[in-house]
């Protein structure tokens, strides 16, 4: 369930009430599959689990999860690093890297290296120049 990311919206997008039809489910289905499970009026949520839906991975805030999986596994298997090492886990990174503005400041590193995941941004409205990663 979703709708535009706040980091795709124009200016004037960010200001505007969302309308229903800037909503969307995608339920991991090929068009086929979802007719076959679905009619027009059924109530649809998505639970707060993470599990397999059709043949994609869907949960809230993945992006953040497998980033943190990522940080958590690289830190597990370093062993003596040569230099101080802060591992941070920051948030509003879509609306201006807020957290990570405050833990550089705290920190104050001599660099930094972030973890993220880009989106697949085929999604209804989407722009031909904005659809640069496609899930299918």
């Amino acid at each position: 369930m979703g709708a535009k990311p706040i980091h795709m919206m124009t200016a004037e997008e960010r200001n505007k009430m969302p309308q229903l039809s800037d909503f969307f489910i995608d339920l991991g289905l090929s068009k086929e599959k979802v007719l076959e499970q679905v009619q027009i009026g059924d109530p649809i949520t998505r639970e707060r689990t993470t599990e397999w839906v059709g043949d994609c991975l869907n949960g809230k805030s993945m992006d953040n999860r497998i980033s943190v999986y990522i940080l958590i596994e690289t830190l597990r298997r370093l062993q003596s690093p040569a230099y101080d090492l802060y591992a941070t886990f920051t948030t509003q990174e879509e609306v201006g890297i807020r957290g990570a503005q405050v833990a550089t400041r705290q920190v104050d590193p001599d660099f930094g290296i972030a973890l993220d995941i880009t989106i697949a941004y085929d999604q209804p409205g989407a722009q031909p120049q904005e659809k640069k990663h496609l899930l299918g």
